[in-house]
């Protein structure tokens, strides 16, 4: 475990380092992924590996409703114009969806907050 902390680390401070040269070698960045953390077992002290390679759930996608709006001559359409209904069972349903996803996502952290 020790040593995929120390590799993950190694990772980010030399992607830092190569973007930083890029930035003042260039002028910009170009694409350049990071890695966005380290392995979920070396974030967590207490997960063991059982759990650390669990996929998320998928989250809930919300319908495509098109209401097209005009304001001063410009039109634009929002297709989630129908979430701002507040008594709309479907939107009181998705709405819980999201809620048990997110739970699902980040009941791993309930100890850190």
């Amino acid at each position: 475990m020790r040593r995929s902390i120390i590799s993950a680390s190694l990772n980010i401070e030399s992607a830092m380092k190569i973007r930083s040269f890029l930035i003042l070698a260039v002028g910009f960045i170009p694409f350049l992924p990071l890695p966005l953390s380290a392995p979920v077992h070396a974030q967590s002290p207490s997960a063991d590996k059982s759990t650390s390679m669990i996929a998320p759930a998928t989250p809930p996608v919300a319908k495509k409703i098109p209401k097209t709006m005009e304001n001063f001559g410009d039109k634009r359409v929002d297709d989630y114009f129908w979430l701002r209904e507040k008594t709309n069972p479907e939107v009181i349903d998705y709405l819980k969806a999201e809620n048990v996803y997110t739970q699902s996502v980040l009941g791993g952290l309930k100890e850190f907050q």
